[in-house]
């Protein structure tokens, strides 16, 4: 699976669309699978919901958007492009919202007003025009006015002045959508890899990829941020022990599936973590004011980081699956996303430098299967 769609609250349900290919696992075939949820913890699959059987997507039912349309200029280069529809069936082309001189292509673009501010979500690409084949791509957000019924955003340039929404290894395709209480929910595609990443992480599996949980946005000091959507810490099950040795605090889940959430006395506090005999780690340096965090690569015998400048570490919340990782740190303000590659050593996390930290709160996550429906079948082709 890959990219989030059509992401909707209807008749009661958050409706999850995503784009798949049920026959292979690489992105050769797409079609539109739909998962559905009444509270966005319990989730059951419905099995395809587009699948390209015209000539109109004989490549594949891909990315779509209600207004707003990213792609490639005749230069090359990406922009977006504004479409307006009183219906839903008939549209009428408004011009380009906003463009970039640096990348190649604009993906999966979203617009919403946020806590009373314009949002754009987008995906800027690095491509090999030759090949036609990505080379680096990352998610980007802007914040400004943006003026109906003319369409102009105030700041169309897409390479300047931009927040990047994720820190970490795997994010991309970010779409959203309203909630019945107006909260702004997120999910993302969490993925990040080349091809010969994939080829390794789905050896032997029946599947390979996920999206993000979902995720609460909002504005706070003219940063968008994001959060576990409330209903998830629902989720949190009984209180996983911890103990003290020489090292730190050491605490032993069962499986690599937990919570953990710590605060932090001061600015200056530093830290490290350690998941699984280094299949991932989190540290701060506040010396250097920097956040590294770091996972063990699948393909070489080497470790991979990514390092992001804070001022200050107040708090760090983890939620940890079976071969993922979200941290939110300082409430939302910074966001890291990866696939941890699982090894075969035990489950276990190892904390140090925590000193003054009055409690550690690590617990089991209530496993929730999404459940299949029964007329997947009929829609096998």
């Amino acid at each position: 699976m890959n990219d989030p769609n059509g992401l909707c609250w209807y008749c009661g349900k958050y409706r999850v669309f995503f784009q798949w290919n049920r026959l292979k696992k690489d992105h050769s075939y797409k079609e539109w699978g739909l998962f559905t949820s009444e509270n966005l913890t319990k989730w059951q699959f419905e099995g395809s919901a587009l699948i390209p059987g015209q000539d109109d997507d004989r490549d594949g039912v891909y990315s779509g958007s209600g207004q707003v349309i990213g792609g490639q200029r005749r230069n090359l280069k990406g922009a977006i492009a504004l479409c307006r529809s009183a219906d839903g069936r008939h549209w009428e082309d408004q011009g380009t919202l906003a463009v970039s001189d640096q990348y190649e292509m604009i993906e999966c673009p979203d617009l919403f007003l946020l806590d009373g501010q314009w949002v754009l979500l987008y995906n800027p690409q690095k491509r090999n025009t030759e090949t036609d084949k990505p080379e680096f791509r990352f998610s980007a957000y802007k914040l400004g006015r943006f003026e109906e019924p003319a369409g102009n955003f105030e700041d169309p340039d897409l390479d300047t002045d931009f927040g990047e929404l994720d820190a970490g290894f795997d994010f991309y395709a970010p779409q959203t959508l309203e909630a019945p209480d107006g909260r702004r929910i997120l999910f993302a595609w969490m993925s990040g890899m080349d091809a010969e990443q994939e080829a390794v992480f789905g050896k032997d599996e029946p599947n390979i990829h996920c999206l993000t949980m979902p995720r609460e946005l909002f504005i706070r000091n003219g940063k968008l941020c994001q959060r576990p959507a409330r209903e998830l810490y629902g989720l949190l099950g009984q209180k996983i022990k911890t103990e003290e040795d020489e090292e730190g605090v050491r605490g032993t889940p069962d499986g690599r599936t937990f919570f953990l959430k710590l605060n932090f006395p001061g600015a200056d506090h530093g830290f490290q973590a350690v998941f699984q005999d280094k299949e991932a780690a989190l540290r701060y340096v506040p010396e250097e004011k920097k956040l590294i965090f770091s996972r063990r690569s699948w393909i070489r015998d080497a470790e991979e980081t990514r390092e992001v400048g804070l001022d200050r570490l107040e708090e760090v919340e983890i939620w940890s699956d079976q071969s993922s990782m979200e941290i939110f740190v300082n409430g939302g303000e910074t966001v890291l996303s990866a696939r941890i590659f699982p090894g075969e050593g035990p489950a276990e996390i190892r904390l140090s430098g925590i000193a003054g930290v009055s409690d550690i709160q690590l617990h089991e996550i209530i496993k929730s299967v999404p459940k299949q429906n029964d007329k997947q079948e009929e829609n096998k082709i």
